[in-house]
């Protein structure tokens, strides 16, 4: 963290907390902050476990910007030391992308996810005060089953229906 107008200027001025709508997942607050010529930037690790599996990160913020200047999220998810997982969301002079979902390609229990958080002013300020990451868990296989019987059963009695209707 740094820059003489940069805010905030210790990792103790930054919450964390259980979000469960919409999905599961972590808020981070704070009033992070940079103008006229300074920055900002928080580097967040943490792992995180599910015991029906994760295939997807959701990443969500409400960074703002004016004149010169970014505010950024930075997100790297890693199955041991496998990178299973990338992203970038910003908003800068380009335009703002302020949400991404991260497809995994896999069912992963346990992830270690890294996250940088960054406003810089070149010229203007930048802004972000609030984090959004969700996790959505992957079906448990009794659930996928079921779901499965179900559409057979769906399918076979539209096929019955048909062939009912064909002979009449």
């Amino acid at each position: 963290m740094g820059g003489a107008l940069a805010d905030p200027t210790n990792c103790g001025s930054i919450n964390v907390a259980t979000i469960t709508t919409p999905g599961n997942g972590i808020q981070i607050s704070s009033g992070f902050v940079a103008a006229l010529n300074s920055f900002d930037d928080a580097v967040l690790t943490y792992d995180v476990s599910s015991t029906s599996g994760i295939d997807s990160v959701g990443l969500d913020f409400n960074g703002t910007f004016e004149g010169l200047a970014i505010s950024q999220v930075t997100e790297s998810v890693y199955s041991g030391s496998n990178l299973v997982g990338f992203a970038r969301v910003s908003c800068a002079p380009l335009g703002c992308n302020r949400t991404d979902e991260i497809m995994l390609g896999g069912n992963y229990t346990n992830l270690h996810i890294e996250k940088d958080i960054l406003v810089a002013a070149a010229y203007g300020d930048a802004s972000i005060s609030i984090v959004d990451q969700t996790f959505s868990d992957a079906p448990e296989p009794a659930s996928l089953a079921m779901l499965g019987g179900g559409l057979l059963a769906a399918a076979g009695l539209l096929r019955r229906r048909n062939k009912g209707a064909v002979k009449a």
